[in-house]
């Protein structure tokens, strides 16, 4: 994780999850359209309060 850290420019632990669940989410709102709603609920929910992470619809 640190080395794919340094190569992403990711400051902490908890930033580098969030992003990977996030890719991971946008994938599968992607590949799966009933999956959408869940997908979009989770990453409202990563995305509330915290300052390290940016809502899918904003990337």
């Amino acid at each position: 994780m640190d080395v794919a850290s340094a190569f992403l420019n990711i400051k902490s632990q908890q930033e580098f999850i969030d992003t990977a669940v996030r890719h991971f989410l946008a994938h599968l709102r992607q590949e799966d359209p009933q999956y959408a709603i869940a997908a979009d609920a989770l990453d409202h929910k990563i995305g509330e309060g915290r300052g390290n992470v940016s809502t899918l619809k904003t990337r």
